[in-house]
């Protein structure tokens, strides 16, 4: 759809104050989080040294700090026992933290969350949510930046629409 070069503008300042509210908000407490031990639970567990690879299935939940996540499978990938990346999948997968300096938790969630640790990055994709203080983005794919504080939602392909409710000050 082609949009007039006015209404072009005002649509990308709108989604600039959206995403700086969210970029803004210091959404991820794992700065803290990861001085701390991470406990994981699961039905099953298949941890493999020499590959440096974990899969747990069954009724997954990690808990480090701030930090819970739950999944139907959990696939962990480590090298020289240093966690790179972690790839959670459910119906849904869901993450919760709670960020420095905040009195509410924020709430992620989709069919698959993929956590790169060594980039920082955190995918929420399929039927993703991200949500924190009553504000929320919907969409097929959400991606967190968490050096640059900078959230990416939608797809470029399909028919998806990124949906955001925010919420006014209290």
């Amino acid at each position: 759809m082609f949009l007039p070069k006015t209404k072009t503008n005002l649509l990308g300042l709108f989604l600039t104050g959206i995403l700086s509210f969210f970029s803004n908000s210091s959404i991820w407490a794992l700065s803290a989080d990861r001085s701390k031990p991470m406990h994981i639970e699961a039905d099953l567990a298949d941890i493999n040294d020499k590959t440096g690879i974990s899969i747990y299935t069954g009724n997954v939940v990690v808990a480090q700090g701030s930090l819970r996540i739950t999944a139907e499978k959990l696939t962990v990938y480590s090298k020289n026992r240093v966690f790179e990346k972690m790839i959670s999948t459910g119906n849904p997968a869901t993450f919760k933290t709670r960020p420095d300096g905040k009195d509410k938790d924020v709430f992620g969630k989709g069919k698959k969350i993929d956590y790169f640790a060594t980039r920082d990055t955190v995918y929420f994709i399929e039927d993703a949510q991200l949500e924190q203080d009553g504000s929320k983005f919907d969409s097929d794919r959400i991606v967190y930046d968490i050096l640059n504080d900078k959230v990416n939602a939608g797809i470029t392909k399909g028919d998806d629409r990124v949906k955001i409710i925010i919420q006014p000050k209290k």
